[in-house]
């Protein structure tokens, strides 16, 4: 067999490199995607609670936002209340938006390399107004409508305190505490010689008026 010409070496060694070549980029292809998908991904996370009672609440959508108000992505509280939120990079800054029934919207800016954030919702409070002179018995009924309560007078409750005339004006309280929301309604009585007391006989479910 004839030895290969110069010609003929430098062909194949053009082959050679071209195919390493061709090798060499697609494993770069393909260890270039793997190097960014392999990089660790940020996430912000925290604990919906109850802002007074410190409880966690499940099952609240929390929303990922841009600074601007733009959606990024959600997740719900587990029974827990934990939530995690993975970050897109770039973000300058983001915000933490909840909207749950019942309580105020929490709407919450941080910075964009923010990873801890534990949500605290505040109650709703309930706002009642109260026209002046309205009878304690008849602001009573109202309040406990609202409140999803009941609320009676003592049996040693005359007439004349339970329809004793209020002042004016608005109740505002967490409708979590109605014995609060209650005492604030009787001390809006305008007659100083009455005084009430204000009696839990099942929290949350039933309340009883006093006289004296």
């Amino acid at each position: 067999m004839s030895p290969l010409r110069t010609e003929h070496k430098v062909t194949i060694g053009a082959a050679v490199i071209g195919a390493v070549a061709v090798v060499i980029a697609a494993l770069i292809q393909g260890v270039i995607p793997w190097i960014h998908d392999s990089r660790p991904k940020r996430y912000v996370n925290g604990i919906v609670t109850d802002a007074v009672t410190k409880t966690p609440i499940p099952g609240v959508i929390v929303h990922l936002q841009t600074n601007e108000g733009k959606a990024l992505s959600q997740d719900t509280s587990d029974r827990d209340g934990k939530f995690n939120l993975a970050t897109p990079e770039g973000l300058v800054a983001m915000r933490l938006f909840v909207d749950v029934d019942g309580y105020v919207p929490y709407d919450e800016k941080l910075p964009a390399d923010g990873t801890k954030n534990d949500i605290r919702l505040v109650r709703q409070h309930i706002r009642f107004g109260v026209p002046d002179g309205t009878p304690l018995d008849s602001a009573r009924q109202i309040l406990a409508g609202k409140l999803n309560v009941t609320v009676v007078f003592a049996m040693g409750c005359s007439k004349r305190a339970t329809g004793a005339a209020l002042n004016g004006g608005e109740l505002d309280g967490d409708p979590r505490m109605p014995d609060a929301i209650l005492k604030d309604l009787v001390n809006r009585v305008k007659d100083n010689s009455h005084r009430y007391d204000i009696i839990t006989i099942e929290a949350g479910k039933r309340y009883e008026v006093r006289c004296f």
